[in-house]
């Protein structure tokens, strides 16, 4: 999904919304739905994210919104849900992939996204976000200091070159998965520069979630934020703001839905500050709070914080 300014924009210069808004000062809203491919079966959620592009693109022409409103119009939009998540097409694209002998070589490269909650480590995280495709166009304009091999963005458009002038069914619907898949990314991307942040799009499995959004924010040297939206099957949702400071100083609310995920968490929570403190991290404070259906007071909380302070570094995940 490329934006065109009477030719292709297919280098995303991360974090910089002001050459931004020059290319996008020419561009001709009109034919941004000309440039998506709308699918029959895709085209109630590609015409999501062509409504969403025009939104996106026109606020930021004209300066209509602000940095945390766009954030909340990625943040709770319905088209990375209508996209399917990451997990599960990369788990129909390894499938894929076992099934055609010509692309099997591809399939090592794929497999470090898929990992279970349990083996995610700090190690891996970095390698995931660095590897997410958010950054490929990056990459390669320095492309002698970066292994490109297992760069998600990368394997998928060698993926989608071998299918794209394949005219079987069977074809058909693999584009379909990877054309999702690049869809996900390339949203993440036009956010990233939209927003001056890094919106990443990453998966990993676990069979409790419905859907998740991590959100973190740096104020000075040593101060954090972060705000994780989850939505878990069995649980309902859950939204918790920790605030660190001091070096390892953690202050914790936890806004559940579900009484059941309050009951559970309160039961649990000398088990919680165990293991905080197992990673040299103190909870000095940690309040559980209902959380009511419109969570606009915990979105506004996060915006208070940006709004009040200059904050140095973002970075939004989507799980």
């Amino acid at each position: 999904m490329l934006v065109s300014n009477n030719s292709t924009l297919n280098i995303l210069l991360a974090n910089n919304s002001s050459q931004l808004k020059e290319l996008l000062s020419q561009t001709n809203i009109n034919n941004i739905s000309n440039m998506i491919d709308l699918d029959s079966e895709n085209f109630s959620s590609l015409k999501d994210i062509s409504k969403l592009l025009k939104e996106l693109i026109n606020s930021i022409k004209d300066g209509s919104k602000s940095n945390i409103n766009l954030e909340n119009l990625f943040k709770n939009s319905d088209i990375f849900k209508n996209l399917g998540t990451l997990a599960s097409n990369l788990s129909q694209l390894l499938k894929m992939l076992d099934e055609n002998e010509n692309l099997s070589n591809l399939k090592i490269s794929f497999e470090p996204f898929l990992k279970t909650l349990k083996d995610i480590n700090s190690l891996n995280i970095k390698d995931m976000i660095s590897n997410s495709g958010i950054f490929l166009e990056n990459k390669l304009l320095n492309s002698s200091k970066f292994n490109l091999d297992f760069d998600l963005k990368a394997n998928l458009l060698k993926i989608q070159e071998f299918f794209i002038n394949k005219n079987d069914a069977n074809s058909n619907e693999n584009l379909k998965v990877i054309n999702n898949l690049l869809s996900q990314i390339e949203l993440s991307q036009i956010a990233s520069i939209a927003l001056n942040s890094n919106f990443i799009v990453i998966p990993f499995l676990w069979d409790l979630l419905e859907d998740g959004f991590i959100q973190m924010k740096q104020k000075e040297e040593n101060k954090f934020f972060c705000q994780i939206n989850l939505n878990l099957k069995e649980f309902g949702k859950l939204e918790l703001m920790l605030f660190l400071y001091e070096k390892n100083r953690l202050d914790i609310t936890i806004y559940a839905e579900n009484k059941d995920s309050k009951s559970l968490i309160r039961e649990n929570i000398s088990k919680l500050k165990k293991a905080f403190k197992n990673i040299d991290l103190v909870p000095i404070n940690i309040k559980i709070l209902d959380l009511k259906i419109k969570s606009d007071n915990i979105f506004q909380n996060f915006e208070n914080i940006e709004s009040e302070f200059t904050l140095s570094n973002k970075i939004n995940i989507r799980v």
